[in-house]
Order: C-alpha cells, then structure tokens, then sequence
C-alpha cells in the first residue's frame, strides 16, 4: 500500500470511529449525575457499535503504525488533521449536526495547512 492510501485509510477508519460512536452515544440514555456513570459505562460497554469503534481506532492504529516506519513524523502526522474536515462533514451528513461558521473556517484553515504540509513534502522527495 502506498503512504497517501494508508494515511487515508487511518483518518477514514478515525473518522468512521468517531462518527459511529457519536450516533451510539445519542441512543444510549447519559448519565443524569455521577452516581450513574457506571451503569452508563456498562451500556456503552454492552454496546457492539461501540466495540466497533474500538476496533475501528484498533485498526487506525495498526495502519499509522506502518506509515510511522516509512515517513518522518513531521511530514506524516499533520495529514491525520483531516480527521477533522471528515468529522465535520459526517457529522452534518448523517447525523445532523450544524457546523457554525467558525467551524467551517477553521476546518478551512486546517485543510489549507494540510495542502501547504503536502506541498513541502512533495518537494523534500
């Protein structure tokens, strides 16, 4: 697998972990004080969406694991950044969340950073 498709495949497999235990935590009644977090613990733990989700950042880890022995972390990590711009956008997609407008401007700057990350990278190979 090439280092751009495992980066992807980490921040994709972040986002979808992120994304899927959002949509769980909105099933699974909060707890109303502290006395009912463990029984909010164990729900989530009961739960196989959310035990998708550790397998899901199980995995991420696995993948970034590989990229961390191919490329300088300097130049690696700044792209598991569009974790950001993903979760945004799926948030709002599948689960209705409204981004403000500071949100998506910042999540803009981050994506411009990314680019200018992936500019001076392609330029040191």
């Amino acid at each position: 697998m090439t280092n751009a498709l495992l980066i992807s495949l980490t921040v994709a497999l972040t986002v979808l972990g992120q994304v899927v235990l959002r949509w769980q935590l909105r099933v699974i009644p909060p707890p109303a004080d502290a006395a009912a977090y463990p029984g909010f613990l164990i729900s989530c733990l009961a739960n196989p969406w959310v035990w998708a989700t550790v397998m899901s950042a199980f995995a991420a880890m696995a993948s970034w694991m590989v990229v961390m022995t191919r490329l300088p972390l300097n130049v690696a990590y700044p792209f598991t950044s569009a974790s950001f711009a993903g979760v945004l956008v799926l948030s709002y997609v599948l689960l209705g969340e409204r981004p403000t407008l500071m949100t998506v401007l910042g999540t803009g700057l981050i994506v411009a950073g990314i680019v200018v990350v992936g500019l001076g990278a392609a330029g040191r190979t």
